[in-house]
């Protein structure tokens, strides 16, 4: 029987990588940023700033923490940096704008962008999630399996039919700000 996923955050998760959490990194925060925990964020200026929320196709990291929406480097923001391979894991939407998404057998090895949504997490409520277009292509889905168990259901393992599905992909070389940047 189909499954319908909750909608969460954007999550880096590297299961065989026991010391993630140690290679975050602070960066002064640039000034007025309001991303939430979990954001995609680039570097701008020598500050982290919230990425493009449409199909971002140059991504520093994934702040560890709500921005605090003030004047620039008055708070240090914690980054996990992202570089080719590293696992993120995510709802799988239809569209950039979130519609509902059904998972297809096919979406396993397919590349789509990463996006964001003003009201993806209820309202008022920012939140990123993979969709299925192809502007920014950021990451190739490459596991169905989830770190979320859908109510009335024990599965971690996202099957085609489901809507909102939490699946995994690995992050392209191409989307990193690190990677491809002269900074």
């Amino acid at each position: 029987m189909a499954k319908t996923f909750a909608k969460a955050a954007m999550l880096a998760v590297n299961p065989n990588d026991p010391f993630l959490g140690l290679v975050a990194e602070e960066w002064p925060e640039g000034a007025s940023q309001s991303y939430p925990d979990g954001s995609p964020v680039v570097v701008t200026s020598g500050y982290i700033v919230a990425a493009a929320t449409t199909n971002p196709t140059s991504i520093w990291g994934l702040s560890s923490g709500a921005a605090h929406n003030t004047t620039a480097g008055a708070y240090q923001q914690k980054v996990i940096p992202l570089v080719a391979g590293m696992v993120l894991e995510a709802n799988l939407m239809n569209d950039a704008a979130g519609a509902d998404g059904t998972l297809a057998t096919t979406d396993l090895g397919t590349k789509y962008d990463i996006n964001y949504g003003a009201n993806f997490l209820g309202t008022g409520k920012k939140g990123w999630f993979f969709s299925k277009t192809t502007g920014g292509v950021s990451i190739r889905i490459y596991s169905f399996k989830s770190t979320t168990v859908t109510p009335n259901s024990t599965e971690m393992l996202a099957l085609s039919g489901d809507t909102n599905a939490r699946v995994r992909g690995a992050f392209l070389a191409v989307a990193s700000q690190i990677q491809n940047s002269s900074l």
